[in-house]
């Protein structure tokens, strides 16, 4: 991944000394406003030499000054529109080692690529639809760990216009810019691994991964299955400087960052979507946090986290899970399983319709005793709809019997999909308020074999066993009837999330 320029103003910056013109600059998009981000690269051969490997455009650790070059972006993250100057600094933004003229330094951002420079200095080079300019020359940094920080930058006073001024003050207070940490092996010798094996690399920046999940059974935590979720935007500032990364088609992001203090949040989307977790680091059946190489990690209450990053330290599994709830489709009624059309499905189903019946699940009648059907399906069926219509709750049991073999049929032989429905009940394993699916649902109450309606077949006297039986059929009532609060089982069912 290429590393993104920061957004941040640039009082830090106080030896501006080369600082050689007075230039006026126009940005697109109005005062300040620096949207998308620059990125660090390496240019053309022989500029193309990455501790990474050899020609790697995805680096950070450079193997000489000279291979460190500066891009618009990618689409999904270019600059606005607009003119700019670009600097190399320490680390910390206070020392200027670009050894130039500033008015060699300007660049021109159309369409999100550099257009245009002012410089006579810096070599240039065409990629793709812009341009890419070589950093050097700069001096080196005095960070022991061979570190610099590039700036992409445009200054103006509110109204569209700036100056810089010559004696090397910092720019305007509402300047802003792009920032980039990089790292060349210190001093500017050229070292080659593949020439050199006893050439040593830069320290490594800091690594921070981590995934955007759907927590389809709303738990709070990652479980097996539960897959990432393509292009959510994660932020993270370092206390200075607010940034977003978003994440890649399969929910992961990774960030290389420098030595510092982190805090990284999700973005929250608009109803229905609803943050779940991450709640219980370390409890997860599968991707819990872990740090090595000196960095650290803590999970706050408010499902964030704080990272310190360390120079090679690295970070896994910062975990952001969401969820969607919407309205089920694909119900059909009991009314509908006693008319012609669905007589008609079951009739062409008629084996699956009597094995349902007599053996996979438990149904009762008023009396609490057993339904089961026999003969053609002509009798079967007949038998079968006056049941179905007939039923009361007067005896509880009997209503949830017809209701779950209701949303059954609707499974089996209907368009309903298998979502996660809120378990109204705590019985057979599982716990009144735990998100399940519909299909285990339909089984916890009518299985044949220790289900509900096996276990409590006449529900008819008040207390707990009608309660749970009421709370069962009103579930399976709102399922046939496209009314039930369900979770897709997947991110593609749920709505597209907007950001603030």
């Amino acid at each position: 991944m290429k590393k993104r320029f920061r957004l941040r103003t640039f009082a830090g910056l106080t030896t501006l000394a080369a600082l050689a013109a007075t230039v006026t600059m126009i940005l697109a998009g109005g005062a300040g406003a620096v949207a998308g981000a620059a990125f660090t690269t390496i240019g053309p051969a022989p500029f193309n030499n990455c501790f990474s490997g050899p020609g790697l455009v995805n680096c950070n650790l450079y193997t000489d000054k000279t291979d460190v070059w500066i891009n618009g972006g990618p689409v999904a993250n270019d600059l606005t529109d607009g003119s700019y100057y670009f600097a190399v600094t320490n680390p910390s933004g206070t020392t200027l080692l670009s050894t130039d003229s500033y008015a060699d330094r300007l660049l021109t951002v159309s369409g999100g690529n550099i257009s245009a420079t002012s410089t006579t200095t810096h070599t240039q080079s065409p990629a793709g639809a812009g341009v890419i300019v070589q950093l050097a020359p700069y001096a080196d940094t005095p960070n022991n760990g061979g570190e610099y920080k590039a700036w992409v930058c445009a200054a103006t006073d509110g109204l569209g216009n700036a100056t810089v001024p010559a004696d090397g003050t910092p720019p305007p207070t509402d300047a802003v810019c792009k920032t980039d940490n990089f790292k060349v092996r210190n001093p500017s010798t050229p070292c080659d691994p593949e020439v050199d094996p006893n050439c040593q690399p830069p320290t490594p920046f800091g690594v921070v991964n981590g995934q955007k999940y759907y927590d389809v059974n709303h738990n709070g935590q990652r479980d097996p299955g539960e897959n990432g979720i393509a292009n959510w935007p994660i932020d993270f500032t370092d206390g200075v400087t607010p940034n977003t990364q978003l994440t890649d088609t399969n929910g992961n992001f990774t960030l290389n960052l420098p030595v510092g203090s982190y805090h990284f949040a999700e973005e929250l989307a608009n109803s229905p979507w609803v943050q779940t977790g991450e709640t219980n680091v370390g409890s997860q059946t599968e991707g819990q946090a872990s740090d090595t190489g000196g960095n650290g990690t803590t999970l706050n209450t408010d499902k964030t986290y704080d990272v310190s990053v360390s120079d090679g330290g690295v970070t896994n599994d910062l975990l952001f899970g969401n969820v969607c709830t919407v309205t089920n489709t694909g119900g059909l009624t009991l009314g509908f399983w006693s008319n012609n059309n669905g007589k008609a499905i079951l009739q062409a189903h008629q084996a699956a319709f009597a094995t349902a019946i007599n053996t996979t699940y438990w149904l009762v009648k008023a009396n609490g005793t057993r339904f089961l059907v026999s003969g053609n399906f002509t009798t079967e069926y007949n038998a079968f709809r006056t049941w179905i219509l007939a039923a009361t709750s007067t005896n509880a049991s009997y209503m949830l019997s017809a209701q779950l073999i209701t949303t059954a049929f609707d499974r089996s032989f209907g368009t309903l999909s298998n979502y996660m429905v809120q378990d109204p009940v705590t019985f057979g394993g599982y716990t009144a308020g735990q998100w399940i699916t519909i299909d285990t649902l339909v089984t916890v109450a009518g299985n044949a074999t220790n289900g509900f309606t096996e276990t409590y077949p006449n529900t008819t006297s008040s207390g707990t066993n009608r309660n749970n039986a009421v709370a069962y059929q009103t579930l399976f009532n709102s399922i046939n009837n496209n009314q039930a609060t369900v979770t897709p089982p997947g991110a593609d069912g749920c709505p597209t999330p907007v950001f603030p």
